[in-house]
C-alpha cells in the first residue's frame, strides 16, 4: 500500500537528494536503506517528479536495462528500486561505467532494504530512512480524514515505528470511533496478521511456542525465561527456525544472538498476539507473572491477563508505581499508573489514577505525551491533583499566569488534614512556580510548608 500523491515527512532527505544530483561533478552512488514499508518507492516517485525536466530515469530491480545514454555532462539520475533484488551484472555493468566516464555528472540512487555484496562493490554513500516524526503521521492521518486524539496519536507513531505503510493501513482499516480515544490499544493491520499466521502455521510446534513466548514477555533478556514458557526441548534448533522466519530477531547490542531474541516491531508483536488469541494469550501472561523476577513485569503480565476491572490488582499496581515514583523511576511510574486506572472502576479512584500517571509524565520530563493527556485530565472531576498537575505542565511551559491561577485552585480546595500528601506537592509547585519568577522569600515559605507537610524524605519533600 502506497501513500498516494504524497510524500510526508521526508523533506530533508528530498532536498539533500535534489542537491546531490544537481551539485555531482562525476559519477555517483547513493544507497537509501530502510525496512518494507518505509516508504522508499514513495520517496524515489516523488524525486523523480521534484526532478522532472533533467535526465531522468526511474527503473525497478532486477532489470535495470542500459543506463549508458545517461553518463553525459548533463546533470543526470538513475533511481532504481528494490536494488537489492537487482541483477548483479546490471549493477558492475554501472561501476564500469562510472569507472570509464569519470566526468559524467550522473548520481545513481538506489533503495533497498538492505546493502548487498554487489552494492557495496558500488562504494555508495548510506542514506537511511528514518521512521516518520508525529508531525508526519498528524498530517498523514488529516490527509485520510482521521481526527486522531493526541494521545492515540503518539501511541500510532510508536505502535508503527513511524512506518507510512502500517500508519495507512491502520488508519483505514479501524473505525472511526476508535481514533477519539485516549487509550486505544492498536492492533496489527490485517497483511500483517496474514503474514505472521502463514509464518507460525509453517514452524514445527517447538518454534512456534517460542516465538509466542518471546512475544509475550517483551523482553530480549529473557531467552531463558521464554525457553521455559514455552518448554522447548531442542533450544537451538527452535532458535534457528524462529529467527529464520523474521518474526523475533537478535536484539541489538544485547549479548550473544542466542540468549537474546526479540520481536523486530510492535506491529509484529501485536499480530502474534492476535493469532494467539485473547483466552491462549491470558494464560500465557499468567504463567509468565509466575516465572519472571522483576516485580514490575510480574504486576504487568498480571495486568495483560486481567480481561476486566480488578480492584485488588489496580491497587497493588499503584501501590508499586507509587514506590517507584518515591524512587525517582517517574516513566515506570507513569505506566503503573495508567495499568490501574484501566483496571480501576471506581470513577473517582480511575481519575485520580490517570491523573498521577500523567504527572508521573512530567516529572520524567516527558512534556510531549503528557500534554497529547491534557484532553483526558481536564474531561475529569476538579480536584486538587487534577489542579496541580495541569500547574505542573503549565510551568513546564511556561505559562506563569496559567500556572498561578490553577495553583490557587489548588491550594483553595485542598484539605491540609485529610490529603497531607497532595497538600505537600501543592506546596511543592508552588516553590517551582516561586523559582521561575525569581520570588526567593515566597519559595522559602512554600518549601517550608512541603517539608512540614510530607517531610524531607517524600517526593514533594
Amino acid at each position: 500500500m502506497i501513500i498516494e500523491a504524497a510524500c510526508v515527512g521526508r523533506e530533508n532527505e528530498l532536498s539533500e537528494l535534489t542537491d546531490r544530483v544537481a551539485d555531482a561533478a562525476g559519477p555517483g552512488f547513493v544507497l537509501i536503506t530502510a525496512p518494507h514499508g518505509s516508504g522508499k518507492s514513495t520517496l524515489l516517485r516523488r524525486l523523480s517528479e521534484i526532478l522532472r525536466g533533467r535526465r531522468v530515469r526511474v527503473a525497478a530491480a532486477p532489470e535495470l536495462g542500459d543506463p549508458a545514454e545517461l553518463f553525459g555532462d548533463d546533470p543526470a539520475a538513475l533511481l532504481i528500486d528494490d536494488a537489492d533484488h537487482a541483477d548483479d551484472a546490471a549493477l558492475r555493468r554501472l561501476g564500469r561505467l562510472a569507472a570509464a566516464r569519470p566526468q559524467a555528472r550522473v548520481t545513481v540512487i538506489l533503495a533497498a532494504e538492505r546493502s548487498t555484496p554487489a552494492i557495496a562493490d558500488l562504494l555508495p554513500d548510506t542514506l537511511r530512512l528514518p521512521g516518520l516524526d508525529r508531525s508526519a503521521v498528524a498530517e498523514i492521518a488529516a490527509a485520510r480524514g482521521r481526527s486522531v486524539h493526541p494521545s492515540l496519536l503518539d501511541e500510532l507513531t510508536r505502535h508503527t515505528m513511524g512506518r507510512p505503510r502500517e500508519i495507512v493501513e491502520l488508519l483505514d482499516e479501524l473505525p472511526d470511533r476508535l481514533w477519539s480515544r485516549a487509550d486505544a490499544a492498536l492492533p496489527a493491520p490485517a497483511r500483517e496478521v496474514e503474514r505472521v499466521r502463514t509464518a507460525l502455521t509453517a514452524c514445527r510446534p517447538e518454534t512456534r511456542r517460542l516465538i509466542e513466548a518471546i512475544a509475550i514477555l517483551n523482553d530480549p533478556d529473557s531467552l531463558g525465561t521464554a525457553v521455559e514458557l514455552s518448554a522447548v526441548g531442542d533450544v537451538l534448533s527452535a532458535v534457528d527456525e524462529a529467527v529464520g522466519t523474521g518474526l523475533v530477531e537478535p536484539a541489538a547490542a544485547v549479548g550473544p544472538a542466542a540468549s537474546a531474541l526479540a520481536v523486530p516491531t510492535p506491529v509484529t508483536r501485536a499480530a502474534v498476539l492476535e493469532v494467539l488469541g485473547p483466552k491462549r494469550t491470558g494464560l500465557l501472561h499468567r504463567r509468565a507473572s509466575e516465572l519472571v523476577a522483576d516485580p514490575a513485569r510480574r504486576l504487568h503480565h498480571r495486568v495483560a491477563a486481567a480481561p476486566v476491572p480488578d480492584a485488588e490488582l489496580a491497587d497493588e499496581v499503584a501501590a508499586l508505581a507509587a514506590d517507584r515514583g518515591g524512587a525517582g523511576e517517574w516513566a515506570e511510574a507513569a505506566e503503573l499508573y495508567r495499568e490501574a486506572g484501566r483496571l480501576t472502576d471506581e470513577p473517582l479512584r480511575h481519575a485520580e489514577r490517570v491523573t498521577l500517571s500523567v504527572d508521573a509524565l512530567l516529572a520524567d520530563g516527558d512534556c510531549l505525551t503528557a500534554g497529547s493527556m491534557v484532553p483526558t485530565v481536564e474531561s475529569l472531576r476538579e480536584t486538587p491533583l487534577r489542579n496541580a498537575t495541569l500547574a505542573y505542565l503549565a510551568i513546564l511551559r511556561g505559562r506563569s499566569a496559567e500556572a498561578r491561577i490553577r495553583l490557587d485552585r489548588a491550594w483553595g480546595i485542598v484539605s491540609v488534614e485529610r490529603e497531607p500528601a497532595i497538600a505537600a506537592l501543592i506546596a511543592q509547585r508552588y516553590v517551582l512556580h516561586c523559582l521561575v519568577r525569581c520570588q526567593g522569600e515566597r519559595l522559602v515559605g512554600w518549601a517550608d510548608r512541603a517539608i512540614d507537610m510530607a517531610g524531607t524524605a517524600s517526593p514533594a519533600g
